[in-house]
């Protein structure tokens, strides 16, 4: 079979698994070509001519991680809706970011000081390779298993003694800048939360990020908002065209209104 055969076959089950979008994304990069980042980069702005947003969609700010305390019944694709702004009940807490295993595990690990061959999650995703299902992380080995339980040793230690950094303390660059040069690498954001509609921070991405933050009681972290909420939209535009005051006194020291109440 020539090679552009499989190719061909190769493009039509992407098509039919994954649809027209990933599978250009696919093509694109075997040409060299990462099409990825821009397409997020417009999709987002495409918002602001919608009138979607009062400010940039690729906006980051800083909060406690205690802030962060539930995920929502609906978390929506962390680079496909930044900027969103949708209605509805998905902003309702579905389970608490603690009672998650990755939380579970982190915490044994670091606070009980158990081995990780001792942890849920080690013994959970080591029964999964067994039975030839992908581990943590991706991971397919043992070995790779062990060398994710590595990694996460040293993000702690790191964020033990620097703090969290944020991806552009990290690369140099703003998420906007990054992805309007096509520069993309799905794992360079900072801890992703959507925001409800009382302004009430859903958890989203970068559990491992925000586990140690919150066990080495962390002051702040830098979350990335990918969706709020229309009515914590309407606040923001009302503290955009009206002033701090036009809020309950509780929530004028939010940090999501900063940039719309100075």
């Amino acid at each position: 079979m020539s090679g552009l055969v499989r190719l061909a076959r190769s493009t039509l089950r992407s098509l039919r698994r994954k649809g027209p979008i990933p599978t250009g994304f696919a093509a694109a990069r075997r040409v060299g070509v990462e099409p990825q980042g821009r397409y997020y980069y417009y999709r987002a702005r495409l918002r602001a001519v919608r009138g979607e947003r009062c400010t940039d969609p690729f906006g980051t700010i800083e909060v406690s991680p205690r802030a962060i305390e539930w995920l929502p019944t609906a978390r929506f694709h962390k680079w496909r809706s930044l900027g969103d702004v949708r209605g509805g009940r998905w902003d309702d807490p579905l389970m608490r970011f603690e009672a998650m295993p990755t939380f579970r595990t982190l915490r044994q690990r670091f606070e009980a000081g158990r081995e990780w061959e001792e942890t849920e999650l080690y013994r959970s995703a080591l029964a999964r390779l067994w039975r030839g299902k992908r581990g943590w992380h991706g991971s397919w080995t043992e070995d790779g298993l062990k060398a994710r339980c590595d990694a996460v040793d040293d993000l702690y230690d790191r964020m033990s003694s620097e703090g969290y950094r944020s991806q552009a303390d990290l690369t140099g660059k703003s998420t906007a800048e990054r992805l309007r040069k096509g520069v993309f690498r799905r794992h360079e954001i900072d801890i992703a939360v959507h925001i409800g509609r009382d302004g009430e921070f859903r958890f989203v991405d970068g559990r491992h990020r925000l586990a140690i933050a919150k066990l080495l009681d962390l002051d702040t972290v830098t979350v990335q908002p990918v969706v709020r909420h229309r009515q914590w939209h309407e606040t923001r535009r009302r503290v955009a065209d009206r002033g701090i005051e036009a809020v309950s006194p509780e929530l004028r020291q939010h940090p999501d209104l900063a940039d719309v109440r100075d």
